[in-house]
């Protein structure tokens, strides 16, 4: 992780110019205060979208699949019967754990068939199915993980301020393990 953010950094991550104007108007520069001030500020979105890049591929990951589970009991309440949400989590969590290319295979159709659910869902099915997509899609290469994470964590800005909290708490977790390993 960076140990100070800069306008130039923000914009080599390619911010959003309301980002990059927030960023500049308040003092903090270390990323784990920046992102609470962030938070603080109600900017779930560009919380969000800075975590995602202060994380690595593994971070990432284990983030989107956090986010996807903490939403995982809306999908499943108004769809009891379908488990492909759960199988999408359960197969990125096989590549966490070894990252294979048949790992990856199975979490991308697992995922693909969670999306699939999620665009016939409406909006309390299309937050789990979404999330466990973008868990998937989280490992297949470093580019796309960025993407994914900050997509998984955009959509959780639908959901209660708690589960915000919670998830982005998870994810300002990762990060200070890696910090205190330094």
């Amino acid at each position: 992780m960076i140990n100070e953010i800069t306008k130039e950094w923000l914009q080599e991550q390619r911010a959003c110019r309301s980002g990059v104007r927030w960023f500049l108007k308040q003092e903090e520069k270390e990323p784990i205060k920046v992102l609470r001030a962030l938070m603080a500020d109600d900017l779930h979105s560009d919380a969000n979208w800075l975590i995602a890049r202060l994380m690595d591929r593994q971070q990432r990951l284990q983030y989107a699949i956090f986010a996807a589970e903490q939403v995982l009991h809306l999908f499943e309440k108004e769809y009891p019967d379908d488990k492909r949400p759960r199988e999408a989590i359960k197969a990125a969590k096989k590549v966490l754990a070894d990252d294979t290319d048949g790992n990856r295979s199975a979490a991308y159709s697992a995922a693909y068939s969670a999306a699939y659910r999620a665009a016939d869902g409406g909006d309390g099915a299309d937050s789990a199915a979404y999330r466990a997509y973008w868990a998937y899609r989280a490992c297949s290469a470093a580019y796309r993980a960025c993407r994914a994470a900050d997509s998984a964590a955009y959509r959780a800005c639908s959901a209660r301020k708690e589960m915000q909290e919670r998830i982005f708490n998870f994810g300002i977790g990762l990060l200070l393990e890696v910090k205190e390993d330094d």
